[in-house]
């Protein structure tokens, strides 16, 4: 009966030597897992920020927008003014379409970079929120293997515990 006291005492301390190592992956896991997470908060400032500043852009847009559409309904009225003229004043008609001619090459433009803008911040959008997925996945699968060490880690201490029970039993 000795030796199997000797051998369960032995097992006893392995055990005791695997929980400390577990115990120190555990504050290691801890300590990576609070670092991830203040990056994680971090992430979600800088996308709060980023979030704002399209916000803001699209007011700018928006505005830009505006302005221009005021603009082309200027630039309409004035054709319209034109057109009553336009049997007085061939040589103004003549200085005028070469006007319209540069402002539809400039509408032309404008319109070209308002579609590829408009792309373009739907790329970053969608960019934005795929990234936010995979960082709330992410976050969210750490802790379940954070939740998952615990529960194993008790588990392992109620089998020492256990161990503990029997080898005292033994020893009575």
């Amino acid at each position: 009966m000795g030796e199997d006291l000797q051998i369960v005492l032995e097992q006893i301390n392995k055990i005791n030597t695997r929980l400390d190592s577990i115990d120190g992956k555990v504050d290691t896991f801890d300590s990576n897992f609070d670092s991830l997470d203040a990056k994680v908060g971090t992430f979600d400032s800088k996308f709060d920020s980023l979030d704002a500043k399209v916000g803001t852009f699209d007011s700018k847009f928006d505005s830009l927008d505006a302005r221009v559409g005021a603009f082309e309904s200027k630039f309409d009225s004035l054709d319209a003014r034109v057109g009553a003229f336009e049997s007085k004043f061939d040589s103004l008609d003549a200085g005028v379409g070469a006007f319209e001619s540069k402002f539809d090459s400039y509408e032309s433009r404008f319109k070209s970079f308002e579609q590829t803008t408009k792309k373009e911040f739907s790329n970053i959008q969608l960019k934005i929120k795929n990234l936010h997925e995979f960082v709330e996945m992410n976050h969210t699968l750490i802790k379940t293997n954070h939740a998952m060490t615990i529960k194993h880690l008790k588990s392992t201490q109620n089998d020492v515990q256990l161990i503990k029970k029997q080898t005292e039993k033994m020893q009575k």
